[in-house]
């Protein structure tokens, strides 16, 4: 019996080709099952500091100082600018989640429409206005945009 070995070449370049298809398929599942859980950790690390800093707000609400008053450098503006800081820094890092695509629009509403409330319609926002002038130079141009711009959405449009 003669054995057609061109015909042995034929099959094992299909099964071979078969196999490296399968493999493609099987690792963009693999990417697709990490990137939703990449995503879902992400999520769930900011859902933790919110919980944080709540909890840390509900135990000694005397902590949350307002900067309406203080003179910058002293030990009371520090402190309180000290909290203030970490409100921004959580809202920085979710605004950077959100451009690098891991959270979706969904997930970083909460964030701009909290913004929007504290500088807009809540009793704290001039504290919030104080701490942002005494801050913000630390935080990344992005940051300082976006923050920025819900800023001027509450300001009167002057004529030119």
């Amino acid at each position: 019996m003669k054995m057609n070995w061109d015909a042995i070449g034929a099959v094992g370049e299909i099964v071979g080709a078969t196999a490296v298809v399968v493999s493609l398929i099987y690792l963009a599942v693999q990417v697709r099952q990490n990137t939703n859980a990449s995503k879902a950790a992400t999520v769930q690390d900011m859902t933790n500091k919110w919980v944080q800093i709540n909890l840390w707000s509900a135990e000694s609400p005397d902590r949350i100082i307002s900067l309406v008053g203080l003179e910058p450098g002293t030990k009371e503006f520090l402190q309180g600018l000290a909290y203030y800081r970490a409100l921004f820094h959580q809202w920085a890092n979710n605004l950077y989640q959100h451009k690098t695509g891991v959270l979706d629009d969904k997930s970083f509403k909460p964030t701009e429409d909290e913004i929007r409330h504290i500088l807009h319609k809540s009793r704290a926002a001039p504290t919030f206005k104080i701490a942002w002038e005494s801050a913000r130079h630390i935080y990344n141009q992005d940051f300082q945009e976006f923050f920025e711009s819900i800023l001027e959405e509450g300001k009167p449009k002057r004529d030119l």
